[in-house]
């Protein structure tokens, strides 16, 4: 018997659209060519042919796909807003996100914003107001990811640390969201003190927020650039399996430490941190899961590198003193950062994208990372982490979980 609230009853119940996002949601998570059929002819039956164009595209009927534009075309009337950029995936999106699909095309403005690694991000200023528009280079290998982005992008909004997601796509990724009156700040908006103390306010509601979907571990990534390099690629790095047998300790004594895992943004780059006057907010969730919550601060010091005032402002935010047994963490977490950042450049550079674009980020980390093996800091920091054990951590854990509920209201 068909359970309450799937698609056969939904249909029976003549909620087709309902119905048809169901569908749409267990072929994202397993996405051959006759889920997304039956996904598009869901869509078409419901009275969406909008919604229905880009799965027979990805179901690889394109004469059905075109068919439903031109259905689509000739029930709206609308062709192309006169000011958009030559972009199908565009075209595709204003048809099928219904907020665009709806309004005058006419008056439609667009820019490509900057900023996305693997996304092209455009901002449309309409009739229904500003947006920014998400579109995944497809196809992409990713599918199955985007069911979690959309969970964790809206515990993200329910936390007040991310704008609501108006339409999301859990097959492509593409995106509708607010355009945030504000600016995505830069390491250098972090020398500011009271910012810091902010985001340290963010992080505090973030960690002892409900648990997400999936999971984080660095060491995911860092395996397969550590297997990728050959020795031909790191001739000018005699030290490098040295640093590597060295990081992969700082692994081991961290793991051991039994902190348990917590909500994470994992990207807290500054390009995905925006102030619009009030409070910050986080961009980009695709990276979101549960985590070491010290390695989402070390890998933001790592980046940002403030002044060590700034510094201690953040940490004693966080753990109510600068000098906490958790702050020993975030420093061997900057060390880890840097090394994955060290071996992500490193590919980089051998794939072509040239010493201009990543030889500076190479060098700077590798400089600072084998500072940090000779620092007297890092190793009085080895001595406090090695002992750290996990009834420690989940009484602070219980403690940043009472600061979370007090610091709900503001940024």
């Amino acid at each position: 018997m068909a359970r309450a609230g799937t698609p056969d009853l939904l249909t029976r119940r003549g909620d087709g659209a309902a119905a048809a996002r169901l569908l749409a949601l267990a072929a994202a998570e397993n996405p051959d060519a006759e889920r997304c059929r039956q996904v598009a002819v869901a869509w078409q039956e419901a009275g969406h042919l909008a919604e229905s164009i880009p799965w027979y595209r990805r179901a690889g009927l394109d004469r059905a796909a075109d068919a439903a534009i031109r259905a689509w075309q000739a029930q709206t009337g609308k062709v192309r807003p006169p000011q958009a950029p030559d972009d199908p995936l565009l075209l595709e999106a204003l048809r099928r996100i219904p907020l665009l699909a709806r309004t005058d095309w006419r008056d439609m403005s667009f820019s490509i914003l900057t900023g996305g690694r693997h996304n092209t991000l455009y901002r449309i200023d309409s009739a229904a107001g500003c947006h920014v528009l998400r579109l995944e280079r497809f196809p992409s290998d990713r599918w199955y990811g985007y069911g979690r982005e959309y969970a964790t992008l809206r515990t993200g909004r329910d936390l007040g640390l991310a704008p609501e997601a108006l339409y999301f796509d859990s097959a492509d990724g593409t995106l509708l969201q607010p355009f945030v009156n504000g600016r995505p700040l830069t390491a250098d908006d972090f020398d500011d003190e009271p910012r810091l103390r902010r985001l340290g306010r963010l992080f505090v509601r973030l960690h002892g927020g409900p648990p997400m979907q999936g999971g984080y571990d660095v060491f995911r990534l860092i395996r397969p650039l550590e297997r990728a390099l050959s020795d031909r690629d790191t001739t000018d790095i005699p030290d490098l399996p040295r640093i590597g047998a060295w990081v992969h300790h700082l692994d081991r004594l961290l793991r051991a430490n039994g902190v348990p895992s917590a909500p994470c943004h994992n990207d807290p780059v500054p390009a995905n941190l925006f102030d619009d006057g009030t409070r910050l907010l986080l961009i980009d969730w695709q990276c979101a899961g549960m985590t070491d919550p010290d390695y989402e601060v070390g890998f933001f010091l790592a980046e940002v590198a403030p002044h060590p005032a700034g510094q201690r402002a953040l940490l004693d935010t966080l753990f109510g003193r600068s000098d906490h047994p958790r702050t020993a963490r975030v420093l061997l977490y900057q060390a880890i950062s840097r090394y994955y950042w060290l071996l992500f450049g490193l590919r980089m550079r051998r794939d072509g994208l040239g010493e201009e674009a990543w030889g500076r980020r190479v060098r700077v980390n590798l400089r600072r990372i084998r500072q940090m093996g000779q620092d007297e800091t890092m190793k009085s920091a080895l001595q406090v982490v090695a002992p750290y054990r996990e009834s420690g951590a989940r009484a602070f854990s219980d403690q940043v979980g009472k600061r979370s509920s007090r610091h709900c209201g503001g940024g």
